[in-house]
């Protein structure tokens, strides 16, 4: 089941870092706790795929990471990445309104 929809606002849980994939590419990737992002959509996998704030992947031009795809061009290239739901928290938006008097 799909813990989040697209558009949803979501951060990255510290868990995120020791993922395989991530912590294999961790040289040439911008991953932290809390780094925040947009909800794009799912991979048949499951996967959510998240278009980040700042840039994810910081490898040169003609060093392209397997995984640099724009989550397969849902997002911008070296700011989208898939990520399991379970390691990402929600960011809850701010719904205040100004008053002006």
């Amino acid at each position: 089941m799909k813990k989040y929809g697209i558009g949803d606002r979501v951060s990255l849980d510290k868990r995120a870092l020791s993922i395989s994939y991530i912590q294999a590419r961790q040289f040439y990737t911008n991953m932290y706790e809390g780094k925040s992002g947009t909800i794009l959509g799912y991979s048949e996998t499951g996967k959510a795929a998240v278009e980040f704030d700042d840039i994810v992947f910081t490898r040169p031009e003609n060093k392209v990471s397997s995984h640099d795809n724009g989550c397969h061009g849902k997002g911008k290239r070296k700011y989208s990445w898939y990520v399991p739901d379970e390691y990402l928290n929600p960011i809850a938006e701010n719904n205040n309104l100004l008053l002006l008097l």
